[in-house]
């Protein structure tokens, strides 16, 4: 879990020689780092051939903004691969839809407590992109968070495709 928060929920239970039980639990929220990146898209779309700007701060664990950490984002054009394979067992045809990443931009950035920085990013083709951001802390500790975006304009994009068609009754 190495990068993602986590909550952790320790439990105990104590039976005495007159079999009571006393019982108890508290969680714990564990942060990866003290540091957290914040992505926005400005104007939630894109477009092919125009810059879309993509916002990142800095956020710490009390939720206030950081300045002066190392951000590193990276985004990437998702698509997909999708293949029909017959199954052996049953005859029937299966729908394979296995996703295929191609980073189109990357920025190292530093966070700045008073103001959003920007990752300008323009995209070739239109799709879904991946946005992946990651702040490391003052210790070296690094979380990442990632976004979806849509870059619209001409063109054919592939979309993940499932058997959704296919209907199996049981007698």
């Amino acid at each position: 879990l190495a990068g993602r928060t986590t909550r952790v929920t320790f439990e105990a239970d104590v039976e005495d020689a007159s079999r009571q039980h006393v019982s108890n639990r508290a969680s714990v929220v564990v942060h990866p780092a003290a540091v957290y990146a914040g992505v926005r898209v400005a104007g939630g779309f894109g477009t092919v051939g125009t810059a879309t700007n993509v916002e990142v701060i800095g956020v710490g664990v009390d939720g206030k903004r950081i300045g002066d950490r190392p951000i590193a984002v990276v985004v990437k054009r998702r698509s997909w691969k999708t293949t029909r394979k017959r199954d052996v067992d049953t005859g029937r045809f299966e729908t394979i839809s296995e996703p295929e990443e191609t980073a189109v931009k990357t920025c190292e950035l530093k966070s700045d407590a008073g103001a959003p920085v920007v990752c300008a990013v323009q995209g070739d083709k239109p799709g879904l992109y991946v946005v992946e951001a990651t702040a490391t802390d003052k210790a070296g500790h690094k979380a990442r968070t990632s976004l979806s975006m849509y870059i619209t304009g001409g063109g054919a994009v592939g979309w993940q495709q499932s058997n959704d068609s296919h209907l199996e009754l049981v007698l």
